[in-house]
């Protein structure tokens, strides 16, 4: 039974988590063919630890191999001239976000593909953590009528003293922008995936920790077309009351006419009503695997599935998978991520950091 064949570029530190989380969907259809990463060291230990037969040694040699989706998990700064060659070969493409190193780069990324008829997908997989899905159920449903406000604390708690991210992520103190096109921007998607479309937004963004290039803490307040308002309250430097302060990264309070709904950092989701003192339990499933609820498993799942059907992927062959797919309107359905979709997030960053500059409320339109 023919696979569909995924070829991984890069070996840094958040592929270890795609590349786990496709060794578990084999049996949805997936198979890793290849890797192809330009630190030997690390490309050889990601081999051996999740058994990958084959370690490419230049990107034509990828191509040749005839992948049908490539993830491509690179500094944003690598990103377009490699997946600009991917498109030019028909080949779909996941992309690590940051998408592109500029949002004038992510456009041209968007019109490129789109002028190839080839899918580009970004990889954005905190709408993906269970606790979100399973409070966007229930806004769906009406439970908290019309909405008025939404709320996140980010309170990671990782960014205090001289050797802040040097454990994990040390590229992280070199960024100019840091808080905002790093870590915020999760929660602008996850804001519009929950609230809708950002029309407005007013930032005071600044630097706490000397020892880092970029801000790392900042207030964003949101204006959405529903006429909700939003609040984004970053500080890396400052927690909150858990024992992985990693698994939600911070807070959130979603507040309407009929009650409010909370999350806390244990990934637990709870109801209010309106009036009342008595708080409800939201129960949904979830496994605390990897990364933040197993968000990077389901995201590449949720992109297998709208990529190549969900009716049963394992069956398609050949390197006409993907056109094939596309061809069957009835077993496709588009990504949530698509590159298009995720450069509205790429704007409203934009927007996020010249509001802080001017210091006054900007309007999303300006920048579309």
């Amino acid at each position: 039974m023919s696979q569909i064949r995924i070829a991984v570029i890069g070996s840094g530190y958040f592929s270890q988590f795609h590349l786990a989380a496709w060794q578990r969907l084999h049996s949805d259809g997936a198979e890793i063919c290849g890797l192809l990463s330009l630190d030997e060291q690390s490309a050889k230990a990601m081999c051996e630890r999740f058994s990958i037969a084959s370690r490419y040694r230049t990107i034509d040699e990828l191509i040749a191999d005839a992948p049908d989706i490539v993830d491509v998990i690179v500094p944003p700064e690598a990103q377009l001239a490699l997946i600009r060659t991917l498109a030019d070969a028909g080949i779909t493409v996941i992309c690590q976000k940051p998408f592109c190193s500029t949002l004038e780069e992510a456009r041209i990324a968007v019109s490129y593909f789109a002028s190839k008829n080839v899918p580009l997908i970004v990889h954005e997989n905190f709408r993906h953590q269970p606790w979100y899905r399973a409070i966007k159920a229930e806004l769906d449903q009406g439970r908290l009528g019309e909405l008025y406000q939404i709320s996140f604390r980010i309170r990671p708690g990782d960014g205090q003293g001289a050797d802040a991210y040097l454990a994990r992520q040390p590229y992280f103190r070199e960024q100019s922008q840091f808080l905002v096109r790093e870590t915020a921007v999760h929660w602008i998607d996850v804001f519009r995936f929950l609230a809708g479309e950002i029309e407005a937004v007013f930032a005071s963004l600044t630097r706490l920790n000397p020892v880092i290039n970029g801000e790392d803490a900042g207030i964003m307040l949101l204006q959405f077309a529903s006429g909700a308002r939003g609040l984004i309250d970053g500080n890396r430097l400052s927690d909150h009351n858990a024992e992985n302060t990693r698994l939600t990264m911070g807070e959130m309070l979603i507040e309407g006419e009929k009650g409010v709904i909370t999350l806390n950092g244990t990934g637990a989701v709870s109801f209010r009503a309106h009036g009342s003192q008595s708080i409800e339990p939201i129960n949904f499933d979830w496994q605390n695997i990897d990364f933040a609820g197993d968000c990077v498993y389901l995201t590449q799942k949720h992109i297998l599935n709208s990529v190549f059907g969900d009716d049963d992927i394992s069956t398609r062959a050949g390197t006409d998978k993907v056109q094939e797919a596309h061809s069957r309107e009835h077993d496709v359905h588009v990504p949530e991520n698509t590159a298009d979709q995720y450069l509205i997030n790429r704007v409203v960053e934009r927007c996020v950091y010249e509001s802080s500059e001017q210091g006054c409320w900007l309007a999303v339109s300006a920048l579309s």
